[in-house]
């Protein structure tokens, strides 16, 4: 003997858990991806500043700043020039007199997008240290 409606009432049941399940994984996955963008774009960025130290009328601080603030406004939702972003650069508890290093670190306010998913940071942090390359002069001592 069966119940009319009862499919409907399991439909009814589901849908909700359904919902959250699919729009909760979506936005940990556009999380993700951002975290990740955020974080090559900082590496990259880093990097590019600390081999321009091989210029001596270039400071690699300055130019990995404006590396990252580019980069990341290329490549992820977030306009660091708009204010999204918080860029540091400073020298590294690394560096040595052999060898100069320099930190980066970037913070990004994190909206989220369905807000179905709880504890999600409100904010992402990206941190790298890449040595800075000497100047050709000081190499040639």
């Amino acid at each position: 003997m069966t119940r009319r409606g009862s499919q409907a009432v399991e439909f009814a049941l589901i849908l909700p858990i359904f919902i959250f399940l699919v729009f909760g994984g979506l936005e940990i996955l556009w999380y993700s991806i951002e975290v990740g963008r955020i974080q090559s774009a900082l590496v990259a960025g880093c990097r590019g500043g600390a081999a321009t130290g091989v210029n001596i009328f270039v400071d690699p601080y300055t130019r990995a700043a404006e590396l990252i603030n580019s980069t990341v406004s290329r490549v992820s939702r977030f306009d660091c020039g708009a204010g999204d972003c918080d860029i540091i650069i400073s020298e590294s508890d690394l560096s040595s007199p052999e060898v100069y290093w320099m930190d980066c670190t970037v913070y990004v306010s994190y909206t989220t997008l369905t807000s179905f998913v709880p504890g999600l940071p409100g904010q992402i942090t990206a941190r790298s240290s890449q040595p800075i390359a000497k100047p050709l002069e000081e190499e040639d001592e």
